[in-house]
């Protein structure tokens, strides 16, 4: 048997290759029967919270059609969490849209979550962010395809020629960019770290951009090009793991879908989510 992880994974692959929901619960079903012997629809029912076997059954041979109420139960069942379950419900979303621009539109959004999945699992050497303008120089280099000049580097980023020159050197030396005649490249359109919470070099670099965020904040408060937000809500203590997984995996789409390789200035975004 499988470890939950290894099962985890070759659901998400068996998820990319399906061009269906239906498709995929009665591939994903087979899998888990021929990794486990014992798995039956009672399990699955179990597992997703359904009251009946029947119920479900139905579902996997296609007789019934998932709805609202039976979706989230779907999701649990085969373990599907994050971007997974993500892509899953725009599948079966796709399934009940009638309009043609409406359809390719959801497909638009299924190759953005494809890019999110398949997304490079870049490394770098976290003792970058000792220089800390570094993110503003790698968010200027343009895309893969067309790179960035010099002149258009230090337009977006704003910082002056010489920081930029330093930056760049540093970008190539730690193999995240690179030059090819009078332009730069990067590595791939945008680098996410995961769990980077306990590393120094970056937590130093987020207090420093905390202390620079307050005094923006004081002096840029009323401005509309600004964002100031603040909230704070109830939730189950168990499922905080769980909300800063998702929180983390929504704000990752949002700037995969406001990305533009030939803007021309940058954003910064300082997110934290913390029990009180």
């Amino acid at each position: 048997m499988l470890d939950k992880k290894k099962r985890k994974e070759d659901l998400q692959k068996l998820l990319l290759e399906c061009k269906s929901y239906d498709e995929f619960l009665r591939k994903a079903f087979s899998y888990l029967q021929k990794e486990n012997k014992i798995f039956n629809y009672s399990e699955l029912a179990r597992r997703g919270g359904f009251p009946s076997r029947s119920y479900v059954r139905q579902l996997i041979l296609g007789q019934k059609h998932i709805t609202w109420h039976s979706l989230e139960g779907i999701c649990q069942a085969f373990d599907l969490t994050g971007l997974s379950k993500k892509y899953f419900i725009v599948l079966w979303e796709i399934s009940n849209i009638k309009n043609k621009e409406k359809k390719i539109k959801y497909h638009s959004k299924l190759a953005g979550l494809t890019k999110q999945i398949q997304g490079k699992k870049t490394q770098i050497d976290t003792s970058m962010y000792e220089l800390e303008d570094w993110p503003l120089i790698y968010a200027s280099l343009g895309s893969e395809q067309e790179g960035a000049s010099l002149v258009n580097i230090q337009q977006r980023s704003k910082l002056d020629l010489k920081q930029c020159v330093l930056i760049l050197k540093l970008l190539e030396e730690k193999g995240v960019a690179r030059q090819v005649n009078s332009h730069y490249f990067p590595i791939s359109n945008h680098i996410a770290l995961n769990e980077l919470g306990g590393d120094q070099f970056f937590k130093k670099y987020f207090i420093k951009k905390l202390e620079a965020l307050k005094k923006r904040a004081e002096k840029y408060f009323t401005s509309e090009q600004d964002l100031f937000f603040q909230s704070t809500t109830c939730i189950p203590l168990k499922k905080i793991k769980q909300f800063r997984q998702d929180l983390r995996e929504l704000l990752l789409e949002y700037i995969d879908t406001i990305e533009s390789a030939d803007g021309d200035t940058t954003v910064s975004l300082l997110v934290s989510m913390y029990e009180n």
